[in-house]
């Protein structure tokens, strides 16, 4: 990716700033691409001693044209890439209305971290109210993880996951290990019986903070009266303190005094304990209902309170460049010794070359930098959160979420 512009231009103000940054997210080097019918060459910069002529058959105007838009079509490829991540973390969960009963209560999870080796699931109390006992051996759940079809598309017909409750290739059995009754609030763990989760499923990060009103905020649910894990995309509308009840479908009655948000988000029955993330995917809060006495407004149980149950259990909450769960190691001659001893005695070989995605992710960075150092919080945030959305398998992901919060505070 280029770092530096030349466009034989470079008394025009707006090139200098391009300049700055290398702006214009041109992923490849060396090469031509079109943007809406204008022909742009350019090229990479490896030092003074190398440094070659970009040849930009464009004016000034264009480029400024081309980098105004560029949130607006970027911003459908961000829905997607927060939905396919937060997927990846997201669990149906199915619980006996009573014991013997053929009837069930349904509702979401998130797989947020591990104790003592197991998946831990978020959800929230009311959705596994029924399965609870006073002597404390409490009924098991079902979990099952979002499953592919034929046409290798995720699979939303309810009526599959519910005839398939017993298939060990997406389903685990869940323990309720614990639960806070006035936050709304519980916790399953998985039990893998020597078995590993899904392949691709990760640990659902959580955000440092609570999100502040009119951040854009994103679910994913499993409504009762529709599809499976259906999104929707809205804005924080309040955070605050609130004591309420709720008339359970067993007819207790839920006592909740809790920290809420309050969003534009359509709920529905089932979306019950599902996730609420923000833009850079993580979690931020628990979904608890919507209201049914307002139009667009759902409310949610506050990450601050998440974060207490789960410290209070001591569950370990992995880093986000650390959450895709532990596969079974395929054989690969290019795989790298996984002993100190081991790489000692190896023949010496030929270093590596830099991954393709760790360079775009460095070269991002890079820019994400240059344009904190000048101020220009803007574009710096632009950068952070494409490396943390796009990028998030990468080592500069780590700097990057660190960098961001230095952003929004100097953005206060």
């Amino acid at each position: 990716m280029a770092e530096y512009i030349t466009t034989g231009q470079d008394s025009d103000p707006v090139c200098a700033k391009f300049a700055q940054y290398g702006a214009l997210h041109l992923e490849n080097v060396n090469s031509t691409r079109n943007f809406y019918g204008v022909r742009i060459s350019y090229c990479d910069m490896l030092g003074d001693s190398t440094k070659r002529e970009c040849d930009m058959r464009v004016p000034c105007t264009w480029l400024l044209l081309l980098v105004a838009v560029q949130p607006a079509l970027a911003q459908g490829k961000t829905a997607d890439s927060i939905f396919d991540k937060t997927l990846r973390s997201c669990v149906f969960i199915v619980a006996a209305a009573s014991e013997g009963s053929s009837r069930v209560f349904t509702g979401t999870g998130s797989y947020v971290g591990n104790r003592s080796g197991n998946p831990i699931v978020v959800t929230n109390y009311h959705v596994i109210a029924s399965c609870l006992k006073e002597s404390g051996r409490h009924n098991e759940v079902i979990v099952m993880f979002p499953v592919k079809n034929s046409r290798g598309e995720v699979e939303q017909n309810r009526s599959r996951y519910l005839q398939s409750s017993k298939d060990s290739a997406f389903t685990f059995r869940g323990r309720i290990v614990a639960y806070a009754k006035t936050k709304d609030l519980a916790l399953i763990e998985l039990i893998l019986e020597k078995r590993s989760l899904p392949k691709g499923v990760t640990a659902l990060p959580l955000a440092a903070n609570s999100p502040r009103p009119s951040s854009r905020v994103h679910t994913i649910g499993n409504t009762g009266v529709g599809g499976m894990w259906s999104y929707t995309e809205g804005n924080v509308r309040s955070i605050y303190d609130k004591q309420f009840a709720v008339r359970l479908g067993n007819s207790e009655v839920l006592q909740i005094n809790a920290k809420l948000i309050e969003s534009s988000n359509p709920t529905n029955k089932g979306d019950s304990g599902g996730p609420l993330v923000n833009d850079d995917g993580e979690l931020v809060g628990v979904t608890q209902g919507g209201v049914t006495t307002a139009n667009q407004l759902s409310t949610f149980i506050d990450l601050s309170e998440v974060k207490a149950l789960l410290q209070q259990q001591k569950i370990t909450l992995p880093r986000r460049s650390a959450t895709l769960a532990q596969q079974p190691q395929e054989k690969n001659g290019d795989m790298q010794a996984n002993s100190a001893e081991a790489s000692k005695n190896a023949p010496e070989k030929e270093k590596p070359k830099l991954n393709p995605r760790e360079a775009e992710a460095a070269s991002k960075l890079r820019f994400a930098q240059r344009a904190f150092k000048v101020k220009d919080y803007g574009i710096a945030e632009q950068f952070l959160k494409q490396i943390i959305n796009d990028y998030d398998d990468t080592a500069a992901v780590v700097e990057a979420r660190t960098l961001l919060e230095e952003v929004k505070k100097a953005q206060k």
